[in-house]
């Protein structure tokens, strides 16, 4: 019984969807900034890094729209 409930949840996860930008949301502050500040720095490769150890099941897509996202965000918020 034990088992067949491990292989069920494994195959859930396994086929659950994961959202990076629900993800981004649910991160901590620290992690937020951190982010921001590897996108402000310049330093695409080090989001992409970052982003991959925080988040191992995001796609490079899904690390795209999300730098994407915060440059949007910050720049809107420098205008403002």
């Amino acid at each position: 019984m034990y088992i067949q409930n491990n292989l069920e949840n494994r195959t859930e996860k396994a086929t659950t969807r994961f959202d990076v930008m629900e993800a981004f949301e649910a991160l901590s502050p620290n992690g937020k900034i951190l982010l921001q500040d590897c996108l402000i720095s310049g330093s695409g490769r080090s989001f992409s890094n970052v982003s991959q150890i925080l988040w191992p099941r995001a796609t490079k897509s899904d690390i795209k729209r999300l730098g994407e996202f915060l440059q949007r965000s910050t720049t809107a918020g420098l205008t403002n």
